[in-house]
């Protein structure tokens, strides 16, 4: 049996190569020859199975380890452009304070009077926001 990762070879590592086989797949697929809801349930095992190894901390780790070989900040490698960048998140949950907690909840109270088209208090009509409806299927894999 083949390695695992060694199977990935097998799919596109370029813009051109992914170019390519979009335009394939999507041929092959609108061919009628393929049950599209299986082909579906097919990507969403690979996204699924694909986002967890990146999200795997051990994974990320050895990746970044590897990344801090090159000591440029921006280098080429594999066909690629890599940029070791670092993103900061708050999490203000944790702060429990009264003020953040009340802005947040009054946020939740204005929404609900915007997308109703009344507020409330006053009466007054309100523009509501745009809405856009996206038709999607919730795939669980078994």
């Amino acid at each position: 049996m083949e390695n695992a990762l060694s199977q990935l070879s097998t799919l596109p590592a370029t813009k051109a190569q992914q170019t390519d086989f979009f335009r394939k797949a999507k041929d092959e697929l609108l061919s009628g020859n393929y049950n599209p809801l299986q082909v579906r349930v097919f990507f969403k095992s690979i996204i699924d199975t694909l986002q967890n190894l990146m999200d795997d901390k051990e994974i990320k780790e050895i990746i970044m380890d590897e990344a801090d070989k090159y000591h440029e900040k921006t280098f080429e490698v594999f066909g690629s452009k890599i940029t070791k960048s670092k993103r900061t998140t708050w999490d203000y949950k944790v702060c429990n304070d009264p003020v953040w907690n009340s802005l947040k909840e009054q946020i939740k109270i204005r929404e609900a009077q915007l997308q109703s088209g009344l507020d409330a208090s006053t009466g007054e009509t309100l523009r509501k926001p745009d809405q856009k409806v996206s038709e999607f299927l919730q795939i669980e894999i078994q």
